[in-house]
């Protein structure tokens, strides 16, 4: 027997199951258009004008760079800096002057925040950089070479670091309250560094240039230097700190304090002049000065002035010159060392001297703790 048909309610049951919104258009199947970047560019990041001709004019502050080698232009700076505010970064390459354009950098105006670093500036009629314009700027990491003028001239306040000039007119030079660190001056011309007043030099090198190879104005520090073979003096300061600085072979005085210096702890040694020369109201501790001077007009240590103290120093081995020159009256001198000298003491009775002590024995019963000796 047939059994009849019964219509199944199954599929309308399993509809009444289907959310209203499965069961809506499902839209369009194309994608409105291509991905938004998820990350900022470089240009966002650190927004920076390339540089990739000379010559240059940096008219807006901000930041700024090299593309590539670059070579000046006949009668031109390479780059002129008339803003403040702004970072100029070499990015290891250099601007050439080609031995007839005239400034690398020039910074014209009253300028604040320069920032310059990172690049060679060579060969240019002009000066490397001429930013003694630039106040509270820094410089770091430039080598400076065959500018006729100075390497470079910094304003104001100025951070100058980890800087080379060679064979430049002068090497580096600092306005008052500049710090000059890590850096080499050597066969410039002229002066090596130069800082103005209020400043501070440390951990440089000057060596064979034309003329004093550190100079420093009054109200200043140099420390932990070395100077050598310079035309002229090693060091030349006044009012100022000088210590723990080796001062070799240079042309005139290894060391020039003026007046109410302190110097301490440097080795002084070949120069061809006074080894270490002060003025008055100089204090004179714990060096070392060795073969210098040419003639017995020249000291080891010579005090041109007076109230100075000369205290714990060791002069030995110049043989051409005096040991230890103070002439004028109102000096102390004390607890020295001094051995085989053109004479170890010339300084007069009516001054400050400790007792001169030239034995062993004698120095071991002398009853004065400030004895100098003499052997």
């Amino acid at each position: 027997m047939k059994l009849p048909v019964v219509p199944t309610l199954l599929p309308l049951f399993l509809l009444t199951l289907v959310p209203a919104w499965r069961a809506a258009g499902q839209g369009s199947l194309v994608p409105p258009g291509a991905p938004s970047p998820m990350f900022k560019t470089l240009q966002q990041i650190e927004p920076r004008t390339p540089i990739g001709s000379l010559p240059y004019i940096i008219t807006q502050p901000g930041s700024y760079y090299l593309t590539t080698n670059l070579t000046g232009t006949f009668g031109q700076h390479g780059i002129t800096v008339i803003a403040d505010d702004v970072t100029l970064d070499l990015g290891g390459f250099s601007l050439q002057g080609g031995g007839s354009g005239l400034s690398g950098i020039v910074v014209t105006g009253f300028r604040r925040n320069l920032r310059l670093r990172n690049g060679t500036i060579s060969d240019w009629t002009g000066m490397g950089v001429a930013a003694f314009g630039a106040v509270d700027s820094s410089f770091e990491g430039l080598h400076l070479q065959r500018n006729t003028g100075t390497g470079l001239d910094a304003g104001s306040n100025s951070v100058i670091r980890a800087c080379t000039a060679v064979e430049n007119g002068a090497g580096i030079a600092a306005w008052r309250g500049s710090v000059i660190t890590d850096c080499v001056a050597r066969g410039n011309r002229g002066n090596g560094l130069v800082a103005n007043a209020g400043s501070s030099i440390q951990r440089c090198l000057a060596s064979q240039n034309g003329d004093t190879g550190i100079r420093l104005a009054a109200g200043g520090l140099v420390t932990d230097c070395v100077s050598h073979a310079n035309g002229t003096n090693g060091v030349t300061a006044s009012q100022s700190v000088i210590s723990r600085c080796s001062i070799s072979q240079n042309g005139g005085v290894g060391i020039e304090a003026g007046l109410a210096s302190h110097v301490s702890g440097c080795v002084i040694q070949g120069n061809r002049g006074d080894g270490l020369r002060i003025d008055s109201g100089a204090v004179v501790t714990d060096n070392v000065c060795s073969g210098n001077g040419t003639s017995t007009a020249h000291a080891a240590i010579h005090a041109a002035g007076t109230a100075n103290r000369i205290e714990g120093n060791n002069v030995v081995f110049n043989t051409t010159a005096r040991g230890i020159r103070a002439p004028e009256a109102g000096n102390v001198v004390i607890r020295n060392t001094a051995s085989q000298n053109n004479g170890n003491y010339d300084v007069p009775a009516n001054a400050f001297l400790g007792i001169i002590v030239g034995s062993p024995d004698a120095l071991n019963t002398a009853s004065n703790a400030l004895s100098n000796v003499s052997y």
